[in-house]
């Protein structure tokens, strides 16, 4: 009889809690997520360069850029900026950028330009878009020492 009473009991304490199978979910938010997968976000971390120039399409543009993200959060990066002008002047500053979908990355960039011994700020604003996985071509407007500067070059990760 004691064995009967044991398997009867433990069966209805299995069939009770199979019951509650669920019930947590009971109280959660119609709105909270319950997909726990995350979308992962591409890293923009490390050196991106554009390729060696030596003479400039025009006296406005500029060319060896170089983007040394050094941080990240979500799609939001920022780093170090650096290019070289025609006239040899050379652009030192901070960048940042926003991976807003896969195909647009719009950017600014800010800092000192420096032409011989004088300098002087520049700021440039821009749209990245990849070309393949590796390479950003980057589209630039701005000042530098209260000149226009404009261009286009292709940065890809060093």
């Amino acid at each position: 009889m004691k064995i009967l009473v044991r398997s009867v009991l433990f069966a209805a304490l299995a069939a009770a809690s199979t019951a509650c199978f669920g019930l947590d979910n009971l109280f959660k938010s119609p709105t909270s997520s319950t997909d726990s997968s995350s979308t992962s976000v591409r890293s923009y971390l490390g050196v991106w360069s554009g390729p060696t120039v030596a003479s400039y399409p025009t006296a406005q543009s500029c060319g060896n850029m170089q983007w040394k993200v050094t941080s990240q959060t979500g799609t939001q990066f920022s780093g170090d900026f650096a290019a070289s002008c025609a006239n040899g002047m050379t652009l030192t500053g901070t960048m940042v950028a926003t991976a807003s979908d896969a195909t647009s990355i719009p950017w600014a960039a800010s800092g000192t330009a420096t032409q011989g011994s004088t300098s002087c700020p520049f700021s440039l604003t821009g749209t990245g878009a990849f070309q393949g996985t590796s390479n950003i071509v980057v589209n630039y407007a701005g000042t530098a020492c209260g000149s226009p500067i404009a261009g286009s070059e292709t940065i890809k990760r060093s």
